[in-house]
């Protein structure tokens, strides 16, 4: 996603969840069944814009960003980054073997991941 995209998903979230919100203090007199329902979609709605924040950060925060796909053409993005790396979030620091290992690499590079032989088809650096 796009930052544009992502910031203009964040404004509609949070504009939900705001009306969400009055909706649940109006529901909690009429039945505890709509406030339960209200409750479950403010939570579901809260993750969601989490996840998205999450997504910023990311973007802001990485040296490269290592697109590459594997033998049935499925995607797998890389993040290259300086410190605090997160192998469980796909970001490498260039502290660590891998991450230094995949920040000497250019496109059309094939390279070992999980198994798995990879071939990068995009770089972006900052």
């Amino acid at each position: 996603m796009l930052r544009k995209q992502i910031l203009e998903e964040i404004q509609s979230k949070e504009k939900k969840l705001l009306e969400l919100r009055k909706i649940l203090q109006s529901d909690t007199a009429a039945s505890y069944k709509e406030a339960t329902q209200t409750s479950e979609m403010i939570e579901v709605l809260e993750l969601n814009l989490m996840d998205l924040k999450n997504m910023l950060i990311q973007d802001k925060q990485y040296i490269k960003m290592i697109i590459s796909k594997d033998n049935n053409n499925n995607d797998h993005v890389f993040y290259i980054v300086e410190k605090d790396g997160d192998p469980s979030l796909m970001r490498f620091s260039t502290a660590s073997p891998f991450g230094l290992k995949l920040s000497k690499l250019n496109k059309g590079d094939k390279f070992q991941y999980q198994d798995q032989e990879l071939t990068i088809i995009s770089i972006d650096e900052k």
